[in-house]
């Protein structure tokens, strides 16, 4: 075995009867996902009844207690939650406790309006004010966690409980599937992955709902759960480029798509949707990109029902990749929570069957999503009618159609829905979607209540301001103004950005009212950002966060516990950048060091090209190498100045990449799964105080040296 190890092949052997139990003292170390045995909880012990200590969420009852109460030391997740200080003891009304996620929670609704809310009020017209209570434990950002919530609920003495949860629900990998990954990358490539990990979460959630529902029955409790939708029409994730295919396959898939977008734009539809069918056929449904064109075609010949499957496969798409994508409740998530609740006789509200049908046929939009499943107040509505029957059922009581309950649904104030209106806007602009979709809940915040029009110009100013957000004057005055979802938000789940669409949205939506951003917006972003003032990096995430390319980004964005790269890498033939400049004052200097990895010479050309009006070309290799582009005045913009490199594609033909991405997953490392354009390890933008040759191209040797070291 020693010498077997001392080889590539041997010690690749050794990984896989490790993983597979061959070997003793197994362990993970996939680096798809941080997956982890599961070990007993409070709810697997017997029934803790009232006089001992036990913990629901962040409420704790102490044993010479009976009421529940939020625990200080777990203040600071207080905000994932209902706003509730305590939890009585159940007393004489029958009790229904909500469990679920953000979507119920009722996100950038809450804590003004929620689905706990909505329940609680249907139910009530029916049973009585003091017949029946709801208790929410909706938790913003849980995961699989919540079997573990749910579980330890029964302590409520529940009557029945609700179940809307599976939209952060994805794959997690143990150690016997980081072979079975190895092998499926290297029989069938991404699609093969795909396909494991379907299986995967397939695995996570039978065996959730099957523990879930056990629990519930050995009770005697009744159990209704909501299957989740996904927001298919208007929700559109980041445009990439199909992961690596082998051999030539990713420059044929390029070519096509680019014919399946010039056809469709042409208004070929046929033409279209010939090229976008070999895109698919290429990537196996790996990607998004061919099957939203294949929706577009499946629209504009009339075929909505063939549309809305396309949609659904692109929802699937990226299940196999651990980058940044939206929740979802995938196919595989909501059949298996529909086929193991009828197993154990539970209830279920169907969303999916219950928005088509209240959408006469519809497919799912706006009407009843704010961004990819959080829902609406006319969504929250529909949906807590729907559970509302069900819980009647269950309890036997005046049954009733979810259409009649939602009647009984409170109404919504106009201010709440413009502060959720507002938040949408945020929201869907920060998760990179159109501006269509972002103008259009700016104008409709607007619209519900002009006087929201202070709180948008507050927020502009805020996030173009380089103080940090809470130390802004502009961030307390959104605070000292009466908008509580607003502030709910803002302060707890927002970085600042340059925020180029949206804040661009924001000043026409206003320029509609008769109003406008003060102070000038430009003004404003050339005295906190412009370059004449001092050296700007533009691979900051502030700067980069808005070019629509969060895969490039993710080196650099917040939040996330472990960086994929260290330094800038180009998945897609064009990568977008912005500075701030002051006008025709003076010139600006661009200062690039970068690489094409897959060059095999020195003489591949990388097009730079600033606002359509200038342009230069730039020699570069598979060495990193230092340009400095000197820019005259007149073509520099007062304001945002838009930047692109155009990459050349790569031809293919090369060594193929399957194995590799086979290894490293057998390794832990983390795969390369997509293809790599270029890569930039420095970027700035400055004035140029010293008299210069205008538009002059150089290249520094040294400092090339030195970047490459």
């Amino acid at each position: 075995m020693a010498k077997a190890a001392a080889s590539e092949d041997g010690m690749q052997a050794i990984q896989l009867m490790r993983f597979t139990g061959l070997l003793e003292n197994a362990r993970a170390s996939s680096s798809m996902s941080g997956a982890t045995e599961r070990k007993g909880t409070k709810a697997d012990l017997p029934f803790q009844g009232p006089g001992v200590a036990a913990q629901v969420g962040i409420w704790e009852r102490k044993s010479n207690s009976t009421s529940f109460v939020r625990r200080l030391d777990k203040a600071s997740e207080w905000g994932f939650w209902a706003n509730a200080g305590r939890i009585e003891a159940k007393g004489v009304r029958r009790r229904i406790v909500l469990i679920g996620e953000s979507a119920a929670r009722g996100y950038l609704f809450d804590p003004q309006f929620t689905p706990a809310m909505v329940l609680e009020s249907i139910l009530q017209s029916r049973l009585g004010k003091n017949n029946v209570e709801v208790i929410d434990l909706a938790r913003t950002n849980i995961s699989m966690e919540i079997r573990e919530l749910a579980e330890s609920a029964l302590l409520l003495e529940p009557d029945a409980a609700i179940i809307f949860a599976g939209n952060n629900w994805g794959p997690s990998y143990n150690d016997k599937d980081v072979a079975f990954m190895y092998s499926a990358v290297l029989e069938k490539g991404i699609a093969g992955l795909k396909a494991h990990s379907e299986a995967c979460l397939e695995r996570e959630v039978t065996d959730l709902v099957r523990h879930v529902a056990t629990a519930y029955q050995s009770r005697k409790v009744p159990l209704i759960w909501m299957v989740p939708e996904f927001n298919l029409k208007d929700w559109r994730d980041q445009a990439c480029n199909a992961p690596y295919l082998g051999g030539r396959k990713n420059e044929q898939w390029l070519q096509h798509r680019k014919e399946a977008e010039s056809a469709l734009q042409n208004g070929n539809v046929a033409l279209a949707l010939q090229y976008a069918s070999k895109m698919v056929e290429l990537d196996q449904g790996s990607c998004t990109a061919g099957l939203y064109l294949l929706a577009e075609c499946c629209s504009a010949a009339g075929d909505q029902q063939g549309a809305k499957r396309r949609l659904e496969e692109a929802r699937d798409a990226h299940i196999w990749d651990p980058a940044l994508k939206s929740p979802r409740a995938y196919a595989v998530t909501q059949r298996v929570v529909r086929e193991e609740a009828a197993r154990f006789g539970n209830e279920v509200v169907d969303l999916p069957g219950t928005f088509e049908e209240y959408l006469k046929g519809g497919i799912p939009d706006r009407r009843i999503f704010l961004d990819y499943c959080h829902l609406t107040s006319e969504g929250i509505q529909v949906s807590m009618a729907a559970a509302s029957a069900r819980v009647l059922r269950v309890l036997k009581g005046p049954e009733s159609l979810p259409g009649a309950l939602m009647h009984q649904a409170p109404d919504v104030p106009t201010k709440v829905k413009a502060e959720a209106a507002f938040l949408a806007a945020v929201h869907n602009a920060h998760w990179n979607q159109s501006y269509a979709v972002v103008r259009h809940y700016c104008r409709q915040a607007l619209q519900l209540d002009p006087g929201i029009a202070g709180a948008m110009k507050h927020f502009a100013e805020m996030q173009t301001r380089q103080l940090p957000m809470l130390m802004c004057s502009a961030a307390e005055k959104i605070a000292s103004e009466n908008w509580p979802s607003i502030r709910h938000y803002l302060f707890r789940a927002n970085n600042q950005v340059l925020d180029k669409l949206l804040l661009q949205a924001i000043g026409d939506s206003l320029k509609e009212q008769g109003d406008g951003l003060e102070p000038d917006l430009d003004e404003l972003r050339k005295e906190e950002h412009g370059v004449s003032i001092r050296k700007r990096n533009l691979l900051d995430y502030y700067y980069g966060s808005s070019a629509n390319q969060p895969r490039e980004m993710l080196w650099v964005t917040p939040g996330l516990p472990v960086k994929p790269n260290h330094y800038y890498k180009a998945y897609s033939a064009e990568s977008k950048f912005f500075f701030v400049g002051g006008g025709n004052s003076a010139p600006a200097e661009l200062c690039l060091t970068f690489r094409v990895p897959y060059a095999a010479s020195a003489k591949i050309m990388v097009r730079l090209r600033l606002n359509d009006d200038f342009e230069a070309e730039l020699e570069a290799g598979g060495q990193w190498k230092t340009w400095s582009v000197l820019i005259a005045a007149e073509y520099i913009r007062n304001g945002l100045n838009e930047v692109v490199l155009h990459w050349p594609v790569p031809s293919g033909g090369g060594p193929d990449p399957t194995e590799k991405i086979a290894a490293d997953i057998l390794r832990g490392l983390k795969p390369e799964f997509y293809v790599v354009f270029g890569e930039i390890h420095m970027f700035t933008a400055s004035g140029v105080l010293t008299e210069r040759p205008a538009d002059e191209v150089t290249t520094d040797a040294a400092l090339a040296g030195t970047a490459s070291s």
